[in-house]
């Protein structure tokens, strides 16, 4: 697993960098890093699961929802609906994301029986 976290901390790093991005006037295109660091996450949770490390449970609803949050959310700020709204739809998401990646975590380091205890 230490062998394939690179690609977990670079998805990371350039979904980051592409949400600094977003808020500069650099001249460069965030949806780019977006897509790359998303792309790299997906090549990191495929690796793992390949590598039997990891098995999919329950825990892959929170990413799933979490994923369907996020871009409903963004797609909502497109068509100028209210601010708030999608903005509270996009942080539901985020935090459903971030509730994926705490399971995953645990369950990488300490094992599925951890969640069962």
């Amino acid at each position: 697993m230490k062998d394939s976290s690179w690609l977990l901390v670079t998805g990371l790093f350039l979904v980051f960098l592409g949400f600094i991005l977003k808020f500069t006037d650099l001249g460069l295109n965030h949806s780019m890093f977006f897509s790359a660091g998303g792309g790299f996450k997906i090549v990191f949770l495929a690796y793992t699961m390949i590598r039997k490390n990891y098995r999919p449970g329950r825990e892959m609803l929170f990413l799933i929802v979490g994923l369907f949050l996020v871009i409903t959310g963004a797609k909502l700020r497109d068509f100028n609906i209210n601010i708030i709204i999608s903005c509270f739809i996009s942080i539901a998401g985020i935090t459903f994301k971030l509730l994926f990646l705490s399971l995953f975590a645990k369950i990488i380091t300490f094992g599925s029986s951890y969640l069962t205890k």
